[in-house]
């Protein structure tokens, strides 16, 4: 990542001439670009380093494309191999998203009657049926592109052999390639995916989607584990864990969100 400008500390007020109006319509934009048009890195799923070459967008948000040569717009991680630090850019969406998340609350008006929390879910219904569809696998090979997936890491690695987009995007690993360490005094990620602390449980509780409640054995106590999903991603399935009586071990699946 360049240095030459600073990572945004994304606020409302980073866009001063665009209206929450002008989130929600870009987010339903995007959605309906999704259902017929084939490459996600030209529409919902685009970098925002790279937002200046899908001029469609621009013309969506009052100074969006200002703000992507202003600013580099996502999120540092850790590659846990080697604990180098990393930056990865965050898709349009997700920049859109957050910006509604920090406007509304879930309570705020957004074009006209809706509220904020009616609008996501509204899309992220609507986009969960567009990637359902058999015609949503002619967009696989430009995600696997957008996100660089290593393929060989797959346990089916031809992205032909998936009948959906969202079959693909629950996509199962070859076992051992994300190894846990065995230690019994080790904590383990509860999940392949970064991980986002709360200061308190209220904070939390406002993007909690399904909760799993477990027992450890060794303890006796109760657990909860807390799938959120994420933006655009509606569902959440429990496959390790869903039956009554089940014994997990660390690394099993628990389960995935689409």
């Amino acid at each position: 990542m360049s240095t030459t400008k600073p990572a945004e500390q994304i606020h409302p007020t980073n866009l001063p001439d665009a209206s929450p109006d002008h989130f929600a319509s870009a987010l339903e934009a995007l959605v309906n670009h999704s259902d017929g048009h084939t490459d996600v890195g030209q529409g919902i799923h685009t970098p925002m380093h790279d937002l200046l070459r899908v001029p469609w967008i621009h013309k969506l948000i009052p100074g969006i494309e200002k703000l992507a040569v202003a600013y580099h717009t996502g999120n540092y991680y850790i590659v846990r191999s080697t604990r180098e630090p990393m930056f990865e850019s965050m898709p349009i969406y997700a920049r859109v998203g957050m910006h509604l998340l920090f406007y509304g609350r879930g309570r705020a008006k957004v074009l006209g009657t809706q509220t904020v929390e009616h609008l996501l879910r509204e899309q992220s219904i609507k986009e969960g049926k567009i990637y359902d569809s058999p015609l949503s696998v002619k967009s696989i090979p430009s995600f696997v592109q957008t996100y660089k997936i290593n393929t060989a890491e797959l346990l089916q690695p031809d992205i032909t052999a998936y009948k959906t987009f969202n079959e693909f995007f629950s996509r199962k690993l070859k076992p051992g390639t994300r190894p846990v360490d065995a230690a019994p005094d080790a904590l383990c990620s509860a999940a392949d995916s970064r991980l986002t602390v709360y200061t308190c449980a209220d904070a939390a509780k406002k993007f909690w989607r399904s909760i799993l409640y477990l027992e450890h054995t060794g303890t006796g106590k109760p657990i909860a584990v807390v799938a959120i999903g994420a933006l655009l991603v509606g569902s959440v399935v429990w496959t390790g864990g869903a039956q009554p009586g089940c014994v997990l071990k660390k690394g099993d699946e628990l389960g995935y969100v689409f």
